[in-house]
């Protein structure tokens, strides 16, 4: 009976934070979109202009080299490897999808460590959002460009291939959203968290090879980036819809990202639990 009663309780406590996470989820939507024009150009504008750059700094490269490709890219591959990348880094939590650490600097989480629930599920429902609309965005901005520009739109391997490239993006960005909780959580110990906050998207940023093909790196940096979440995010996904990775390679993807994923997880849950016990509110 005991056993039974237990069991009930987890179920309807999960319950309760399925129906809360929702509605988290359906209430920052509402609220990013307020200012539906501005929405609409954040939302499809996110890292396109940083491909674009990059277009523009390769082209250049190219025109000033005598031959006629970097590492194993022509300038038309390295075109469609900018916007796969582009498409992906827009699919992959933004730093600033979460404001946890200005909630504990100015003392604002108190009240929430009385609720019936617990506090992941509000940032949780952040990231819900985010990736929901960002998959609307990349679609509308791939069909776009397939129909206005097809010369330069890649194609994926096949179908297959397409959809696990997806799964290790949105794994990819589950790891980022993590990541920045455990550096916001930082909050309870330090006050530089910004800028680990900055720190880190330029690490991962490059670790990632939004703007650079890790292909074309050195290859002692290209095996130490395969053991973390980044590459597959960006570089490894995009290598496997383009079928350029077997499928073995993109499960020991999917792997990584997964051990990446509890392991920030748990590490989140031991600073969250360390910091409110040492949690005085505002000023700290």
């Amino acid at each position: 009976m005991t056993t039974s009663r237990l069991t009930s309780t987890a179920f309807g406590g999960l319950c309760r934070n399925l129906r809360l996470l929702l509605k988290v989820s359906e209430y920052e939507l509402r609220k990013a979109s307020v200012f539906r024009t501005g929405f609409l150009v954040k939302e499809l504008l996110r890292g396109t202009t940083r491909a674009a750059v990059a277009i523009f700094v390769f082209r250049a490269i190219f025109q000033l080299r005598e031959r006629s490709t970097i590492g194993p890219y022509d300038f038309a591959a390295i075109v469609q490897y900018l916007i796969l990348a582009a498409l992906a880094q827009k699919l992959c939590f933004d730093r600033r999808g979460i404001d946890l650490a200005d909630q504990i600097f100015q003392g604002r989480i108190t009240k929430y460590l009385v609720m019936p629930f617990s506090l992941f599920v509000l940032p949780l429902g952040r990231f819900v959002q985010f990736q929901a609309t960002q998959l609307v965005a990349a679609s509308v901005l791939y069909g776009a460009l397939a129909l206005f520009l097809p010369q330069w739109c890649p194609v994926p391997a096949s179908l297959s291939a397409a959809l696990l490239a997806l799964t290790l993006v949105l794994l990819g960005s589950f790891c980022y959203f993590l990541m920045y909780l455990v550096v916001q959580t930082l909050a309870f110990f330090l006050d530089v968290v910004w800028s680990l906050l900055v720190m880190a998207a330029f690490i991962t940023h490059f670790m990632a090879g939004v703007s650079i093909p890790i292909s074309i790196m050195p290859p002692a940096l290209q095996e130490t980036f395969r053991m973390t979440f980044p590459y597959w995010s960006v570089f490894g996904a995009i290598e496997v819809g383009c079928g350029r990775f077997s499928m073995a390679e993109a499960l020991h993807g999917v792997l990584v990202l997964l051990c990446w994923a509890l392991a920030t997880f748990f590490l989140y849950r031991f600073l969250w639990r360390r910091g409110v016990a040492r949690y005085t509110g505002s000023g700290m």
